[in-house]
């Protein structure tokens, strides 16, 4: 696969845009389930609090309802999908979340400009 030094430097540089990315996800994920769970506070179901975060991510990212919906239906939670919107219109809200959403689409974009020239090594 890398037959030049050319070759690891295009490999190593979407590893290293692909981990950073993986991270930021991370962050942005577990930040917005605990958030989340704080805007519930009588509710300790931590399943449903990733299942409303991840409405939420969807949602802030430019996803369509319908998307998101059926993205979460994947929980296997059976719930009310009532509360979604307004959960991510309150995470909408939060510069902490927002911060990390715009991080975690710098980060993917950088993965997709790297990408293309890794996979034409496999051509």
């Amino acid at each position: 696969m890398c037959r030049s030094e050319t070759d690891r430097k295009l490999v190593t540089e979407f590893m290293q845009a692909y981990a950073h990315f993986r991270k930021a996800a991370r962050e942005l994920s577990d930040f917005t389930v605990a958030r989340v769970g704080e805007l519930l506070p009588g509710n300790n179901f931590r399943e449903y609090w990733k299942m409303l975060a991840c409405y939420a991510i969807l949602i802030a990212d430019g996803h369509s309802a319908d998307q998101a919906l059926g993205a979460i239906r994947t929980f296997n939670i059976s719930h009310s999908a009532d509360g979604c919107s307004a959960m991510a219109s309150q995470l909408r809200s939060d510069e902490h979340f927002e911060a990390l959403l715009a991080e975690t689409r710098r980060h993917r974009d950088e993965v997709q400009r790297t990408v293309k020239p890794v996979a034409s090594l496999f051509a």
